[in-house]
């Protein structure tokens, strides 16, 4: 591996950390809200995953760059 192809993966996964920082305590809200509903593990999962989905492959989304 490069420098260069080091230093670049060493970035991705630095913003990669910071993203999941960010997004770590208001994710974890949403989730322990719906377990408290009464809603599964797995429904809970599924529901997310489809939601991030839909909404990254809108082709209005705001971070469309991500998808590509």
């Amino acid at each position: 591996m490069t420098e260069s192809t080091r230093d670049g993966f060493l970035k991705v996964m630095r913003r990669y950390a910071d993203c999941e920082n960010a997004l770590e305590g208001p994710f974890r809200e949403i989730v322990e809200d719906a377990l408290a509903s009464g809603w599964t593990e797995n429904e809970v999962a599924a529901t997310l995953i489809g939601l991030t989905v839909e909404m990254l492959t809108e082709p209005d989304a705001r971070s469309s760059d991500l998808v590509h």
